[in-house]
């Protein structure tokens, strides 16, 4: 789970995913690695959360770990009275439009 917190050193990144980023990169010679993360109920991310890691087993190689949450949950139905929640077909295109719209937020940069 992903979340901000300025006093955790692993910026809210679980230990588990962390050894996980950490063995793509060394695994796959990459330098910089991505984590999404669903949004939830309770907590929401919107900006980045990254944290470069010095790792001693790949000859102090520097990781880029980045990771961004993606709107799954939509949590306007959450305080919208039950009689006005769309269908789930509206539900549904609205959730994909909007899990595009932060993909490409995140990634079109990148390319640019």
């Amino acid at each position: 789970m992903v979340y901000s917190s300025e006093e955790d050193p692993k910026k809210g990144i679980s230990q588990s995913d962390l050894y996980q980023m950490l063995a793509y990169a060394v695994r796959f010679k990459v330098d910089e690695i991505i984590l999404f993360y669903p949004n939830t109920i309770s907590q929401n991310q919107e900006n980045e959360t990254s944290l470069s890691i010095k790792d001693a087993l790949a000859d102090n190689k520097e990781i880029l770990i980045r990771a961004f949450q993606l709107p799954i949950i939509k949590r306007e139905l959450l305080s919208s009275p039950l009689n006005e929640k769309p269908s789930l077909g509206e539900l549904f295109e609205s959730t994909k439009q909007d899990l595009k719209k932060r993909i490409e937020e995140i990634f079109i940069p990148m390319f640019d």
